[in-house]
């Protein structure tokens, strides 16, 4: 075999392998980029997530910076409706500024009551993964599998609460009605 055609062979796997190393790099960069973090970290810098409820369905509440007050209403408005539930608040908050993190850690942790976890997504991936519009409040809910079967958008009232309270209800139980 003569040099050139040698060349031409090292050429055409070189060229094969860049390809293939092309493909897989692509293919985790699609796969990875918006998946669903295993964990986020809360006003406290504790990490948690979706799979500190394996094998349990799960309401998620997700709003920007600017609704986060919305995830309260939420949380008050679905939690007298059942008698067992599993809550993830998330502040969708697109900075990689350590400072505005700082100051928005400071600000939950005066305004938002003891013990409650808000987990904050500085890379908007819940709202890229499950197209959110987060100008409302968005509520996903998930089997107990962590698949999502419902999603909504709105503030905790009228038809989107009736709504949310029935798609949840297929998931968890409902508090027993007064008796009359």
């Amino acid at each position: 075999m003569n040099m050139t055609k040698i060349g031409m062979a090292g050429y055409s796997v070189s060229a094969y392998l860049r390809r293939v190393f092309l493909v897989l790099a692509l293919t985790g960069v699609c796969t990875s980029a918006f998946a669903v973090p295993a964990e986020l970290m809360d006003q406290d810098g504790k990490k948690g997530g979706l799979q500190d409820f394996s094998g349990k369905p799960v309401i998620v509440f997700v709003t920007s910076l600017t609704e986060m007050a919305e995830l309260g209403k939420w949380e008050e408005a679905i939690r007298p409706k059942f008698s067992n539930i599993n809550t993830i608040d998330i502040g969708d908050v697109n900075t990689s500024s350590k400072f505005i993190l700082n100051e928005l850690n400071k600000e939950l942790k005066k305004h938002v009551p003891s013990g409650v976890r808000i987990y904050v997504d500085t890379q908007n991936i819940w709202a890229k993964e499950y197209s959110l519009d987060l100008f409302s409040p968005c509520v996903l809910i998930f089997n107990a599998d962590h698949k999502m079967v419902a999603k909504f958008t709105g503030n905790p009232k009228g038809d989107v609460l009736e709504e949310v309270v029935a798609a949840a209800a297929k998931y968890f139980p409902l508090k027993a009605a007064p008796a009359k």
